[in-house]
C-alpha cells in the first residue's frame, strides 16, 4: 500500500464519518422539534382549559 492509496482512504472514512454525524444531528434535531411541538400544544390545551374555568368560576 502506498502513502497515496493510504491518504485516499483515510479521506474516504473521514468524508463517511462526517456524514454520518450530519444525519445524527439531523435526527435528533426533529426529534426535538417534535417533542417542543407536542409540549406547546399540551401547554395551549392546558391553558385554555385553565381560562375556561376562570371563566366558569366568575360567573
Amino acid at each position: 500500500m502506498n502513502w497515496g492509496l493510504a491518504a485516499d482512504m483515510a479521506t474516504t472514512l473521514g468524508v463517511i464519518v462526517a456524514l454520518a454525524g450530519v444525519i445524527v444531528t439531523v435526527v435528533f434535531g426533529v426529534r426535538a422539534e417534535r417533542t417542543s411541538a407536542t409540549r406547546s400544544e399540551r401547554a395551549a390545551a392546558l391553558s385554555d382549559e385553565n381560562a375556561r374555568r376562570a371563566v366558569a368560576a366568575l360567573e
